[in-house]
């Protein structure tokens, strides 16, 4: 008890350093369709600000201070990182293919960052690049491989690096794999110019896509989608001379600002495919012409499809195009166009929709690849081109399926599979034995894992809708509703909750922790009528579905409302953010992370003019009602006794800027009238959450699971 009292006495001792949140306290409102909006803490916006980096300086610290008195937080961290390095697993994000050889970006056991490996037909993996010792210029020590690629003819890898999560800044490299000789932020690569591909036909000639940096009132100089163009570039000539390929508004191609373009070129195609994608909605349209149309002013571009085809996915080979369109089918259908004849009139229908849900697609050298789920399941089919015979691969493990590598050069391919039991792991196709085998890319998985007893239940929401849920936990833990219980919840643009399971796992089973996972609309749980049930004016079905499965966990006896954790992250923040200013008294506590918090104001960020698709604009009376009854900084009510929260955020987020948790957090406190804290926690050398290193990923782990155990052993006693 003696620590508790340190924990709590330190809390009370450091929150009038608080209390300056009022210090930028306005009665700033603004005013839409006639309703009157408080925006009491807009100031809070301007992170520059002097006064403001103090305030969140001292919020930080005082987070910092609160988790370093925390009980049990050095064991469970050291718990953490024993499993952590006992369980081996290489963690894989990039796999290419060059001259019988593998290049994958992976970090490996004991890793801060992911390098660059390459591997060799027997499997011997040799560093190939280490971005943090190529780069010693760089002074961060979160520099993170973000991505790479090969082009086979040039032999040429392009890569891109992260420093310190600011993923609007990225470095470009180009290294020549013969030679091993590296351009490093030249005229054509940097964060305004990213090289797409080189030209198939000559190997001193490639495309780039040019978005020039400009600022509008109320944003940064972030909005690079705007007026994004895609340009040719011959090495050796004058870049004045060099030719536009796609410009922000040509007659042919019909795109509005931060809708995303892209261009693509395969060597095994005689086409070249300019795409349009609308702003974060899953929608292509998608224009061809001839490959060698591209030298042609203008370039005569041929549509085949628009938004209203609902394509969320496409694919080519040869004269083929193949097409994922969820029009008139739920669950996904997929369609082979062939461009001598294009119409989608003429499509020929492959896979029809059903009630296995299609999830995604790729094309290998001989057949179109699809993976599938079924009830949770995953499938993978494959259809040799120009046939309508529809094969299934057996797979060596039950999970959810992903491409990692397959060319339209290639035969073979690698996929990943994961459960919410077992790690990811990866099988290479043999095209002799036509199998899955363990791939080369990976060691063998360690089998020190937990046993795990997981359970798919079904939810009745506030309307009567069936809301799936997944409630994991140790086998042989006794549901007597006195274990701490993380609920997450995301429930946005159509993304499903992929099963996963990482080392750092085995930790919070082993404690008696649970986790359940609220499968709510507005994900892809059950496709994309399911997406469309958790969107814009069906958007309050999201945290709905939430609060009703935390009750469904307080009713079944795995939890009370002194052991429910919420948890979310991004756009998550608005399913926890409203589901406790709806109903605080169902949860101990939330842990809200680089969240989506005040809806009307997510407009005017970098990432929100390209998210109305999603969740609409304040434009539109309609839209304005919807983005504010999605608010949760809106939605905080003076005199409600909330439970404890916590907002992390980086401070280099350029998804969702770190002023929304500030926001949220500074009107909470003024707010609540439980006493418990509300907490800041800020990563300064981090941005959206995706490019963190492994101590910043393992400590930030322990702190959620630590504050777990404390608050439902402890802290809420």
């Amino acid at each position: 008890m003696q620590k508790l009292f340190t924990l709590l006495l330190l809390w009370s001792c450091t929150i009038s350093n608080a209390q300056t949140f009022r210090d930028f306290k306005t009665s700033r409102v603004d005013t839409f369709y006639g309703n009157i909006v408080s925006d009491p803490y807009r100031n809070l916006e301007d992170t520059n600000n002097t006064g403001v980096k103090e305030w969140m300086k001292k919020e930080a610290d005082k987070s910092d201070a609160f988790y370093d008195a925390m009980p049990g937080r050095k064991k469970i961290l050291d718990e953490i990182n024993v499993a952590y390095n006992s369980i081996q697993l290489d963690e894989i994000a990039t796999v290419q293919y060059w001259k019988g050889k593998y290049y994958v970006s992976k970090r490996k056991t004991g890793q801060e960052n992911f390098s660059l490996y390459e591997i060799d037909a027997s499997g011997k993996e040799q560093l190939f690049m280490d971005p943090v010792k190529a780069h010693p210029e760089i002074n961060s020590k979160n520099i993170m491989l973000s991505d790479f690629n090969i082009f086979q003819k040039q032999s040429q890898l392009f890569y891109m690096l992260t420093i310190a999560g600011r993923e609007a800044e990225p470095k470009f490299g180009l290294r020549n794999l013969k030679t091993g000789t590296e351009i490093w932020d030249t005229t054509y690569f940097n964060m305004q110019k990213n090289l797409i591909f080189f030209d198939p036909e000559r190997e001193n000639a490639f495309y780039y896509e040019e978005r020039p940096l400009f600022k509008k009132k109320d944003i940064g100089m972030m909005n690079w989608y705007d007026s994004a163009m895609i340009k040719y570039h011959i090495n050796g000539t004058d870049p004045k001379d060099d030719k536009t390929i796609i410009d922000f508004n040509p007659a042919i191609i019909n795109r509005e600002a931060n809708d995303r373009v892209g261009l693509e070129a395969d060597v095994n195609s005689a086409y070249a495919f300019a795409t349009v994608k609308n702003k974060v909605a899953n929608e292509f349209r998608i224009y061809f012409t001839l490959r060698e149309n591209l030298h042609k002013s203008p370039i005569p571009w041929q549509q085949i499809t628009d938004f209203d085809d609902e394509v969320s996915q496409y694919a080519t080979f040869g004269n083929f195009l193949y097409l994922l369109t969820s029009k008139d089918a739920d669950n996904s259908k997929i369609l082979r166009v062939d461009l001598t004849h294009p119409s989608l009139k003429n499509a020929v229908e492959l896979i029809p929709n059903s009630r296995i849900i299609l999830d995604k697609i790729a094309v290998t050298k001989d057949a179109l690849l699809v993976s599938a789920l079924d009830a949770g399941q995953g499938k993978l089919f494959r259809i040799a081109h120009g046939s309508k015979n529809k094969d299934s691969i057996i797979t060596p493990l039950k999970g959810n399926i992903d491409f990692k590598w397959a060319d339209a050069s290639e035969s073979p391919f690698v996929i990943s599979i994961c459960s919410w039991a077992k790690p990811l792991e990866y099988f290479s196709y043999n095209t002799i034995s036509k199998k899955l085998e363990h791939s080369i890319i990976q060691e063998e998985i360690s089998n020190k894992l937990v046993p795990l007893e997981i359970k798919d239940v079904l939810v009745k929401s506030h309307d009567g809708v069936a809301v799936p849920m997944t409630i994991i936990y140790k086998k042989g833990l006794k549901m007597d509703a006195t274990h701490p219980v993380m609920l997450a919840g995301y429930g946005a643009y159509g993304a499903q909750d992929d099963p996963f399971f990482w080392p750092e796992s085995v930790v919070w089973y082993n404690n008696g922790g649970i986790r359940a996972i609220a499968h709510v609309r507005g994900g892809g749980a059950y496709g994309e009528e399911w997406h469309k049930a958790g969107q814009k004016e069906t958007k309050p079905n999201t945290w709905k579905d939430y609060i009703a499965c935390a009750e469904y966990l307080i009713l079944n006896n795995y939890a009370t409302n002194k052991t429910i954790v919420g948890v979310g992250a991004s756009a998550g923040g608005i399913t926890v953010g409203r589901a406790i200013t709806e109903r605080p008294e169902l949860f101990a506590a939330a842990l809200i992370e680089v969240g989506a918090l005040d809806m009307v104001r997510f407009e005017t960020t970098p990432n929100g003019v390209g998210s109305i698709p999603e969740f609409g604009t304040v434009k539109t009376k309609e839209g304005f009602k919807n983005l504010y009854e999605m608010s949760a900084y809106h939605h905080v009510k003076d005199g409600i006794p909330y439970p404890m929260v916590v907002f992390s955020h980086g401070v280099n987020d350029t998804r969702v800027p770190v002023w929304t948790s500030l926001k949220m957090a500074a009107r909470m406190q003024e707010a609540t009238s439980s006493g418990k804290p509300i907490l800041l926690r800020l990563n300064y050398d981090s941005g959206h959450g995706m490019q963190s290193n492994i101590t910043s990923i393992l400590t930030q782990t322990a702190d959620k699971y630590s504050f777990c155990l404390w608050l439902v052993n402890k802290g809420n006693k």
